[in-house]
């Protein structure tokens, strides 16, 4: 059984199963891949699962936390949103809808708060240099 939590990587599962790549553990059963898994645990009724995993479910569901049972509307307005992909507006609206469709709060973005931090700190650094810039060492530091 495959435990995963909010973070976790679905493709490490995906691109495995059924695909005989990792042959080390599959020799027992014949070298045929991951046998797809099934859909278990106290909470997969409620969200209207059974039966043999999704790749594209899983993904949605453990990437960004899509609800199972809002999946296909949400693929529809997406797909009816009336403003060129790329857009400020396309954007806006796209994650508005990927909101609604969600379990729960948003998967964090650790690389935007580490930016942040990053750049913070940058300038209280530079404000204590001397004539306020920093050396390329100090900044690598």
């Amino acid at each position: 059984m495959l435990s995963i939590s909010a973070g976790s990587d679905p493709g490490y599962l995906t691109k495995t199963v059924g695909a005989g790549t990792e042959h080390y553990y599959l020799r027992s059963i014949g070298l045929q891949g991951e046998p797809p898994g099934y859909w278990t645990g106290d909470g997969i009724a409620d969200l209207g699962l059974s039966g043999e995993v999704s790749n594209e479910v899983f993904e949605d569901l453990y990437t960004d936390f899509i609800d199972p049972r809002k999946r296909d509307e949400m693929y529809a307005r997406l797909a009816a949103i009336p403003h060129a992909e790329g857009s400020e507006e396309y954007a806006a609206a796209e994650k508005a809808i990927r909101k609604d469709c969600r379990l729960g709060e948003a998967p964090r973005n650790y690389e935007k708060a580490y930016e942040k931090r990053l750049a913070t700190n940058l300038e209280k650094a530079e404000a204590r240099a001397p004539m306020g810039v920093l050396s390329p060492e100090q900044v690598k530091a």
